[in-house]
This record gives structure tokens, C-alpha cells and sequence, in this order.
């Protein structure tokens, strides 16, 4: 069987949005590689958690009352009205509209105008102030700085909070108030390479199919960005992009994938959750809302001549009504997956996973009992020395939180841990890479940590798998080992 030649895989997702991104592509991409197999530090719990994080934000009275010193009571003193265009205006145009607008990944709420803002505005208080948009997931109290931070301040809430409130009037166009510098998530900055997946439709609800392609490119290069544009968003739950081949040594060893392709009558071979293949190397993936993203400056993934590249696309048509309509809109729209390209680096990179081998092959390893609140797993490895330049983490529909947390050891034997990545709130729909302002460097003897937390409110019992109703725990990053 070719499957028993495949090794393990995990599935991974990603996400966020995008200001300008390509119009085919306005929907998501880009991401990350290896599962490390090495001794661990495993911490598996059922615990009470810490309540979500929320922002407190202060309330903002209306109206003042104050009594003289004769007995009678004067008007109330009121705050200035606020208006659409001087107040809130500023503050859509530059944290919502990248998504919010006809054409982006939130085209059925569009807040490019005064009346559909105004059609949406309790919906948009509410989500605001509940800090769920716009979608930013890490914590505000976690170390790092990201690039693209989409949160807003305490000030913008009370500001679109109290326009709702005091009837979110218009205002002129007239008395715009000042610009803010639109801040999203990264989209790649040119594409110099693209490659089309066959159309295809799965026969069942859900299924991984695999599609294997021939790298174009005739010489060594770096691929310095990439972006997966999904095609029909709907009917993909992920999509995980590999190379393999390009090693002289081995020069069979891409044949052999063209021979599980060719077996297949369909376009594409089925390869249920077994895309771990010997020599794999992650390029990216694909998840709700991920847009893709230069890689840092001066860094680069290693793409040599004669590589072939393997797509594994988890398909899920739940709720598709018609297969029919579905396979003509699946022609009009391929999956396609777009590179930057660069003829040399300064430092060659590569994309980690960063999970427990055990949860993988031991599927009672990361129990998650049915019934249970509070469940969290951990696990700590070292990490060979040099620079991390991005984080991720991933988890299927249970998860409640998750942390990415960096360890060092003084030479008196004391332990310090410093957050890299933290999501309180976990929601599976919002993925992404967030991109370190300033990098952080491993030295040896360092150590990396992912700790994940689950609810399951269901009767069963759930541990690691592929579909969405079982779950994960993964930390991923783009990193830079030294001496690379």
C-alpha cells in the first residue's frame, strides 16, 4: 500500500485580512514545517481556566446633573455630538473596510458607506466592544510587538461605542476628520509564479485530496512570499502546500508521487490526512481569511530546479446544495497558488511545526474527555539555536486558548518563560502568521513550549486527528536557524 510508504501528517490553518490584496485572491493563504521528534516535557491537565480576556472599557456618561447652591437642578451638560464622517469614519476606513467592502473576504457586510454602516451599527457596537472585530486574536499582554496590529485602542471603542449610542448620525463629508494610517495584515507584494490546481469536486462530504505539480522554475531559487488564493472558500477547510524532490541523490523519488497520481483516475490521488512524506518541506497553507505575505526581508525558502509540488486540499461541501453548480464554479475558479520569488537570500529559512510526536501516534495522548471543561495538553522541546521571525498556532473547533512560550535557563539553573504568542480566545475561523516587529533569538539550550486548552461539551471523547470534529495542538513558526 502507498500509504504505508507516507508518514504522518497534521493539518494545519491559518488567517487574517488584507488591505489592497489582489482581487482574486482577497480571501486567504501563506504558511508553515517538520514535526520535531525529540525527548519532552508533556503536561496534560484538567483544570479551571482563566476567564477570556476582555478589554475594560469605561463608560462614558451622556448627561451630567449638578445642583446650585439655590436648590434648582441646571441642564445637563452633554459631550459634543459625534458624527460619522469627523469620528468613526477615519476609524472604518482604516481598521474594517480592508474586509468590510464589496470584493473582500466580508463582502456580505460591507462598511464602505454612512448607510450600510448605519443598517449594521448595533452589530458593529457589540462586536466591538466585546473586542471579537476586528480580528486581531493575541493577547495585548503577551511580550512581543506584532507588524499589522489590526486592534483598536481603548479611545476608538469608546468612540464608535458612543456614536451608536448618542443615534450614529452622519455628519458632512465636509468635516472629515483626520486620516489614519490603514494598518492589515501583510499580502504579497508580487507574484512571479503561479500554478492552477485541476478542478475538481469531491464525491463524498469530506475528503483530503492531494495534487501533484512540476516546479517550473529551470534554476535555484527562493520563494520570498507566497499567497494561496482558494478558489470557492467555501468547500475548503485547508490547504497545506509541500515540495519534495529536488535531491540528486534520490532522483526516483519524485517519480513516485507522479505514480499515485497517475493511479488515481481523478485529478489528484486521495491521501487522507497522510501528507507527512518522507522529505517533505512545508512552503504554506491555507485557512479562512489568511491573505499570504512577503517573508521578512532578506529570508527565503529554497525552491531547486526539478522539485514537484504537492497541494493537500481537506475539501468539506457540508451544506452545498447543488453538486452540479458547484463543479462549474470550481472550473471558473481554480485553486491557485502564488510565489514572490528572489535569485538569492541572506538567510535561508524554514517553516516548523512544533507539536508532540506522541499526541500524533498515540491518539488516548492527548485525551480530551467528553464532558469536560478546563482540559489543557503542553509540550516543551528544545529548539536548535537562531532567530524566530514568526509564530502561529492551530487548533480545530474545540479549542479554547493556546500559548507559544519561549524558555531560557540562566547558568544558575533559573528557568525564565516569555510569551511569543498568546490566544486567549481561540477562534478557528480567524488564523494567522503574526510577524515578530522585532525577532527573537534562540541561543542553545533554549526551549519552546506550545500549551493548548480545550472545552468539549459533546458525549464523546475527542484526541488528535485530520477532521474538524477531532482536534490539535500546534505551534508553528518561520525560522532561521544559525549558520543557515
Amino acid at each position: 500500500m502507498w500509504l504505508e510508504r507516507l508518514g504522518l501528517v497534521t493539518s494545519i490553518a491559518v488567517l487574517g485580512c488584507s488591505q489592497e490584496s489582489p482581487a482574486p485572491s482577497e480571501r486567504d493563504a501563506t504558511l508553515p514545517q517538520d514535526i520535531i521528534v525529540q525527548p519532552a516535557d508533556r503536561q496534560s491537565t484538567i483544570v479551571d481556566v482563566p476567564p477570556i480576556e476582555t478589554i475594560d472599557v469605561p463608560s462614558v456618561d451622556a448627561s451630567i446633573d449638578a445642583s446650585s447652591d439655590a436648590g434648582f437642578v441646571v441642564d445637563a451638560i452633554r459631550p459634543p455630538t459625534l458624527t460619522y464622517w469627523h469620528d468613526t469614519e477615519p476609524i472604518f476606513r482604516a481598521r474594517c473596510v480592508t474586509c468590510h467592502r464589496p470584493g473582500g473576504i466580508m463582502a456580505a457586510m460591507p462598511w464602505d458607506s454612512y448607510g450600510r454602516v448605519f443598517d449594521f451599527r448595533t452589530q458593529i457596537q457589540t462586536a466591538i466592544v466585546e473586542n471579537r472585530m476586528p480580528p486581531w486574536p493575541p493577547s495585548s499582554f503577551c511580550g512581543p510587538h506584532y507588524q499589522n496590529d489590526l486592534s483598536l485602542t481603548p479611545e476608538q471603542i469608546n468612540k464608535i461605542r458612543d456614536w451608536v449610542a448618542m443615534g450614529a448620525e452622519e455628519g458632512s463629508p465636509a468635516d472629515r476628520g483626520e486620516r489614519l494610517t490603514p494598518t492589515s495584515h501583510t499580502t504579497l507584494s508580487r507574484v512571479d509564479s503561479s500554478l492552477a490546481l485541476p478542478p475538481y469536486v469531491p464525491p463524498v462530504t469530506e475528503e483530503y485530496r492531494c495534487f501533484v505539480m512540476d516546479w517550473p522554475g529551470t534554476a535555484a531559487q527562493y520563494i520570498t512570499g507566497m499567497q494561496v488564493d482558494p478558489g470557492i472558500a467555501q468547500i475548503v477547510h485547508h490547504a497545506l502546500i509541500y515540495k519534495i524532490g529536488g535531491d540528486p541523490s534520490d532522483p526516483h523519488y519524485s517519480d513516485f508521487f507522479d505514480e499515485l497520481d497517475r493511479s488515481d483516475l481523478a485529478p489528484g490521488f486521495s491521501c487522507t490526512g497522510t501528507t507527512g512524506i518522507l522529505r517533505l518541506n512545508l512552503l504554506g497553507a491555507w485557512a479562512p481569511g489568511n491573505q499570504g505575505a512577503d517573508f521578512p526581508v532578506g529570508t527565503g525558502l529554497p525552491i531547486p530546479p526539478h522539485t514537484k509540488i504537492v497541494a493537500q486540499i481537506h475539501y468539506n461541501t457540508t451544506g452545498v446544495a447543488s453538486l452540479a453548480m458547484l463543479r462549474s464554479l470550481v472550473e471558473a475558479h481554480p485553486i491557485r497558488l502564488n510565489f514572490r520569488l528572489d535569485d538569492r537570500v541572506s538567510h535561508v529559512a524554514q517553516i516548523r511545526y512544533w507539536t508532540d510526536s506522541n499526541w500524533v501516534l498515540d491518539p488516548m495522548a492527548m485525551l480530551i474527555p467528553a464532558g469536560s471543561r478546563g482540559v489543557t495538553h503542553s509540550y516543551t522541546g528544545f529548539l536548535r539555536s537562531g532567530t524566530v521571525y514568526g509564530v502561529s498556532t492551530h487548533q480545530h473547533q474545540l479549542g479554547r486558548s493556546n500559548r507559544l512560550s519561549h524558555i531560557t535557563t540562566s547558568p544558575t539553573g533559573e528557568t525564565t518563560e516569555s510569551c511569543l504568542l498568546d490566544i486567549p480566545r481561540w477562534d478557528f475561523h480567524w488564523q494567522d502568521v503574526f510577524w515578530l516587529q522585532s525577532p527573537v533569538t534562540f541561543r542553545s539550550g533554549d526551549q519552546l513550549r506550545i500549551t493548548c486548552g480545550w472545552d468539549n461539551p459533546t458525549s464523546r471523547d475527542v484526541s488528535w486527528g485530520d477532521s474538524t470534529s477531532a482536534e490539535m495542538c500546534l505551534g508553528l513558526i518561520y525560522y532561521v536557524p544559525d549558520g543557515s
